[in-house]
């Protein structure tokens, strides 16, 4: 499984912390503006035992109370498999933080 997010877009200093199976896997280091290939660098890629897992993606605000939220969510991984979850951030936050207008990225799974 990899996440990867474009926190970068916003007026928000945030952090995107991963838990995979309710245990933390690690915080994004390096935005970007979508996933094309799992487990480069720059994104958060964790291999999984094949079956269903749930993840958490927390996103907290580093300086004052906004850009915070949780997303929840399921997915099954096959033997071999690596499935993308991009976080878009102008689809995840109240849009008042925009930065970009009119820039939707494509959303993988969140």
């Amino acid at each position: 499984m990899t996440f990867g997010a474009n926190y970068h877009i916003i007026n928000c200093i945030s952090a995107v912390t991963i838990y995979i199976n309710n245990d933390k896997i690690e915080t994004l280091t390096n935005p970007e503006d979508t996933i094309i290939v799992c487990g480069e660098e720059s994104y958060i890629t964790k291999e999984l035992t094949p079956g269903i897992h749930s993840y958490k993606v927390e996103i907290r605000s580093e300086v004052g109370i906004g850009c915070t939220k949780d997303i929840n969510g399921t997915f099954t991984i096959s033997e071999d498999e690596c499935k993308k979850n991009f976080i878009d951030y102008l689809e995840v936050l109240n849009t008042q933080y925009r930065l970009l207008p009119n820039s939707l990225k494509t959303v993988w799974n969140y």
